[in-house]
């Protein structure tokens, strides 16, 4: 199993709570890999601390992706983690789930909103490592339902998040504006 994660390697994304919460989750699924992309300040801080917990077989940074890699990289991961503290509606978020992977996030408003408009995913307490493990334990317990869901979740964001609804949307916004002045 691969748990993806792709933010920038800034304090606000707090990546460092996905690594702590590896050596949690390896006690009871050795298998399991997290690959990384991106780039930032916090770069040598993650690796270090990456090597200070003894993760360094386990953890991959891939570095900054571009568009075309970056979709790859999302079909090619079975969940996708986001620890930011603070977001909007993440586009990572919604491209990782287009491209089938089960979503794990903190529990921020955006992602609440993404969740609540229909998605399925796990939502963990932010900066929480052992909150974090314990939902990817969870469902690292029934892999083929997290996949199923994944399939499932991925027509979802392509019909309530596709380019074509959401212009659409903003078509409608703006003309109930320009007829309300």
């Amino acid at each position: 199993v691969v748990i993806g994660s792709a933010r920038n390697f800034e304090p606000v994304y707090d990546l460092a709570t996905l690594l702590k919460a590896v050596p949690i989750i390896a006690e009871d699924h050795p298998n399991v890999e997290v690959h990384v992309a991106g780039d930032g300040t916090q770069k040598e801080y993650l690796e270090k601390l990456t090597a200070e917990l003894g993760l360094k077989d386990r953890v991959k940074f891939v570095g900054f992706l571009d568009q075309k890699r970056l979709a790859d990289f999302f079909r090619n991961i079975d969940i996708y983690v986001s620890t930011a503290l603070s977001d909007g509606l993440s586009v990572t978020f919604l491209e990782a789930t287009a491209c089938g992977a089960f979503p794990v996030v903190a529990d921020i408003a955006g992602n609440r909103f993404a969740l609540q408009a229909g998605l399925e995913g796990r939502v963990f307490e932010s900066q929480n490592p052992r909150d974090l493990a314990a939902k990817l334990k969870d469902l690292l317990q029934q892999p083929d339902a997290a996949l199923q869901t994944g399939k499932k979740n991925s027509k979802i964001v392509c019909r309530s998040f596709g380019k074509h609804t959401v212009v659409d949307k903003m078509i409608e916004v703006y003309d109930e504006l320009l007829t309300s002045v």
